[in-house]
């Protein structure tokens, strides 16, 4: 397989300390490794995956932690997949069967999550290569990398690009040096955004409709009016 062709996987920070990362690089995996935003692999560029011992897992719901990390990977990412790794009905954890069980619905449903289970941390990292796989096979993208604390800067101003929808990091960087700035990138017209190596037409319509697009309130939903402070 050459380097082209390569699966690549973004993985977080905290991840070099499993066996997982060791299990993935023999599986010739692309990694790269640094501090993302939310989830543990981000496996395309709408994909993340968040990985959790069952005893992390069941922690999760009993602090609350786990309905805000889901709903801001909703936010963040069109697919969302929880790996549970581990027995969630034998971690010695006060917690009720029905909770668990309602937790597991409440991804599924509302929040349209996928959960998977696997037995240990290499089966975890077999499972992932193959949804990596199946997530990139076909697919002329680069998977969007959100770091943490960003420098100012030239940085600062990629990953405000690489928020894009259809842009990842060496997309990102192409545009910031075209571009100059991300004002000026949000700014451009179509045409210029097609000046841009690695931006076709319809991605270019799609980058300058996206910014163009005026939200919508929903039916009974207040306007911004009401929240304005009153004049002095």
């Amino acid at each position: 397989m050459t380097e082209e062709q390569k699966i690549t996987i973004y993985a977080d920070e905290r991840e070099a300390q499993t066996p997982i990362l060791q299990r993935l690089a023999d599986l010739n995996v692309h990694l790269k490794v640094g501090s993302l935003e939310i989830g543990d692999f981000v496996i395309a560029g709408d994909v993340v995956v968040e990985r959790k011992t069952a005893t992390e897992f069941v922690a999760s719901i009993m602090s609350g932690r786990l309905f805000n990390q889901a709903g801001k990977m909703q936010l963040k990412y069109r697919r969302v997949i929880f790996m549970i790794v581990g027995d969630l009905y034998t971690t010695g954890k006060p917690i009720s069967k029905d909770a668990i069980e309602g937790a597991l619905a409440w991804l599924t449903v509302v929040v349209g999550a996928s959960v998977l289970n696997e037995r240990n941390p290499r089966n975890s990292a077999d499972q992932i290569y193959r949804l990596a796989k199946q997530a990139q096979d076909g697919l002329d993208q680069d998977a969007a990398f959100r770091r943490g604390k960003v420098p100012k800067g030239n940085e600062q101003s990629r990953y405000s690009i690489e928020g894009t929808l259809g842009v990842g990091p060496s997309l990102g960087l192409a545009i910031l040096k075209h571009c100059r700035s991300t004002h000026g990138f949000v700014n451009a017209s179509v045409e210029e955004l097609l000046a841009i190596p690695g931006i076709g037409r319809k991605k270019a319509e799609s980058i300058y409709e996206s910014f163009r697009i005026e939200y919508q309130p929903e039916q009974g939903e207040l306007g911004c009016s009401m929240f304005e402070d009153e004049p002095e």
